[in-house]
């Protein structure tokens, strides 16, 4: 249990690193996603 301050050290980076990932998979996935969602939900959207 001696080692949590090392731990709480190397957490910070870890997430910030982790956040940056998450925002670039973010923008990878989203216009992909947009272009098969928006079709479809205005296509749902028109009776029949």
């Amino acid at each position: 249990m001696g080692d949590g301050g090392l731990a709480g050290v190397g957490l910070v980076p870890a997430l910030e690193a982790l956040r940056r990932v998450r925002v670039a998979v973010g923008r990878l996935v989203r216009l992909p996603v947009l272009r098969v969602v928006l079709p479809v939900a205005v296509a749902g959207r028109r009776p029949g």
